[in-house]
């Protein structure tokens, strides 16, 4: 018992259990000591209650309170002493020589020195989690109180926080910005934990990474878009007419984008120039920003509060063009050795020069947004502009005409390979919208499994309600009662907001006669398989060693930090991947963005990830 006592040090907090590293820890030390001491004596087996030489082994690993408080103060405890005159006067009595005994005793020595080493380290260790998980619950609380009084954390920096727009906030600033919003906790010490750098001054990055993200993200667009702040507040003013939701567009409107290009090329026309957050929300996706949000990134802009933007406002945007201009002096310069070239194109630029490969999945994501702000849906703009041949495949020919008369200012070339990326020469509905295409391959799945399909399903559909009107047409609420009644398995409000593209306030079958002839991809009704995704994330981490080299070698292999359904399966043919492709493709896209990021195959490497580049750019621009 004097023995254990000796070897191994009680847990730190009286009737605490140890865990199991110490436990082992303690194992581990125990037969050391024991060992050294029966190597002293020369005797062999474990050791009983009163000394050394029994073959009975020890079970308890916990010595006395008593002896840890001697040894935490630098003394040797009654037990060691112990241990220490009995392995002297053992080693004399035998005859062993002072070698064997200092042997013995510089064992336990060494091993008692590592020890109370090990434990300091994992002290030091558990108050450095402790001290990040109060940093991440203060960090938490102080985001539920900004979005309650603001609606979005970005709102309460760009209004309370950062008002001279310089992206970095001094302590001063934001116990005043804390204090006005009636802050109660102490805003001192909440700006000592939220700033994890220590630095003194605090980012958008520490505060929100998101937030920080869509930020810098919108104002790098703007600085790759226009050349001055007054150019940038002329062309998102909206124009005076403009095409109508059937895509078509008069003299009138022609004339009048006429005179909105010709103002928008002399830099500098009106100071008193303004745009509006209708504006902003109905041009900026046609000009080309892909990164949706455009009430709460006017709401940042607007810092006055009077419903206006001008150029006098943007007091951020002359050192973002010229943070443009000089990456567009890295590009050139670099793109003079091959290396640099082909590396630039995989890591993408999103700027208007950079190759179509690299912009693509952006003007795809401000085409998408655009379509949507201006016809409700993408079905509904698929039906009245892009597919007017009921054909259910988009031509590059159809694109380029409904983008000039939509007058969308994106990059089309971009746009198209990003739709049609194994040039094929067409592209599909799930391409624009996956979540939309999803919805109505449920509908056709479910015709043709209970019914003939989409003509005898819908006779079902005006069979199975009670309803007032013509017989062959029939409104959203006795639509959505007939589905749950049938027992259907898509989304019945959804599916008929889709199908009433024309906004009748009813549906016929001339609706859905498209469905007889579309032919659409498998994966579309399918079942979302989470264990097909489970393996997946491990035969990525096996083959490749890292989650993030698998995607940026095999999945995202053009560097813009998504993935389409299209790569995601060709990387899979690549990768050897066998399982349900599609199931482990629904499984990742749960949102049915139409893409996967990082974010689904290794969060904790994306959110590393997204913090140094939030960081990157409020240091150095990008």
């Amino acid at each position: 018992r004097s023995l254990q006592g000796a070897a191994v040090r009680p847990v730190a907090e009286e009737g605490a259990p140890p865990s199991p590293a110490a436990k082992t820890a303690a194992r581990t030390r125990a037969a050391a000591t024991a060992a050294a001491a029966t190597a002293a004596v020369g005797g062999g087996g474990g050791f009983d209650d009163s000394g050394f030489g029994s073959s009975r082994p020890s079970l308890s690993f916990l010595g006395d309170s008593s002896d840890d408080e001697q040894q935490s103060n630098g003394e040797a405890s009654p037990s060691e002493r112990q241990v220490a005159g009995s392995v002297e006067t053992a080693g004399a009595a035998s005859g062993s020589g002072d070698g064997s005994i200092v042997g013995g005793t510089a064992a336990v020595q060494a091993e008692t020195s590592a020890t109370e080493h090990e434990e300091e380290e994992q002290g030091h260790g558990d108050e450095e989690h402790l001290d990040s998980c109060r940093k991440q619950e203060s960090l938490k609380k102080l985001k539920e109180f900004l979005t309650e009084q603001h609606g979005h954390p970005l709102l309460a920096w760009m209004h309370h926080f950062d008002r001279n727009g310089d992206g970095q906030v001094e302590v001063e600033e934001f116990v005043q910005g804390l204090r006005e919003m009636g802050y109660p906790g102490d805003a001192e010490e909440l700006f000592r934990q939220v700033d994890e750098d220590s630095s003194g001054l605090l980012t958008m990055g520490e505060l929100d990474t998101w937030s920080a993200d869509l930020w810098a993200a919108f104002k790098r667009w703007c600085g790759q878009t226009f050349a001055s702040a007054e150019e940038m507040v002329v062309k998102l003013r909206k124009p005076p007419s403009g095409p109508s939701a059937t895509g078509t567009q008069g003299a009138a409107a022609d004339a009048a984008n006429a005179v909105l290009r010709k103002r928008s090329s002399i830099v500098g026309l009106d100071a008193d120039e303004v745009f509006t957050r209708a504006d902003l929300i109905e041009n900026a996706s046609r000009l080309g920003w892909y990164g949706s949000f455009e009430p709460v990134l006017f709401e940042s802009l607007d810092v006055t509060r009077k419903g206006k933007v001008g150029a006098a406002q943007l007091v951020w945007f002359d050192k973002e063009r010229r943070q443009h201009l000089r990456r567009l002096n890295l590009r050139s310069n670099s793109s003079m050795t091959p290396v640099s070239g082909r590396r630039g194109s995989l890591m993408g630029g999103g700027s208007h020069h950079s190759h179509p490969r690299t912009n693509s999945v952006r003007v795809l994501q401000s085409f998408c947004a655009f379509l949507r702000q201006r016809f409700g849906s993408i079905f509904a703009a698929w039906r009245k502009v892009l597919d007017r041949d009921a054909s259910m495949l988009l031509t590059r020919k159809e694109l380029f005409r409904a983008c000039s008369e939509l007058s969308f200012h994106g990059d089309v070339a971009a746009l198209w390979h990003a739709l049609d990326s194994e040039d094929t020469g067409s592209a599909a509905l799930e391409d624009l919208s996956g979540a939309e295409a999803i919805e109505l391959a449920a509908f056709k799945k479910w015709a043709e499994t209970y019914y003939e399909g989409p003509k005898v399903a819908f006779s079902a559909i005006l069979r199975a309600c009670k309803r007032r009107g013509p017989k062959n047409f029939i409104d959203r609420h006795h639509f959505a009662q007939a589905c749950r009644k049938l027992g259907c398995p898509f989304q019945a409000d959804f599916v008929y907001s889709l199908l009433d593209w024309e906004n009748s306030g009813s549906l016929s079958y001339k609706d859905l006669k498209f469905m007889e002839d579309w032919h659409h991809a498998d994966w579309l009704a399918a079942d979302a398989n989470p264990e097909a995704a489970k393996a997946l994330k491990a035969l990525l981490k096996h083959k490749f060693g890292h989650p993030v080299k698998g995607w940026r070698v095999c999945m995202d292999r053009e560097g813009n930090g998504k993935a389409s359904w299209k790569e995601f399966k060709h990387a899979m043919q690549r990768l050897g991947f066998h399982d349900d492709v599609a199931g482990a493709w629904l499984a990742l896209d749960l949102h049915r963005n139409g893409f996967i990021t990082l974010r689904e195959i290794d969060d904790i490497s994306f959110d590393a990830l997204s913090h140094f580049r939030s960081w990157a750019f409020s240091a150095y621009g990008g």
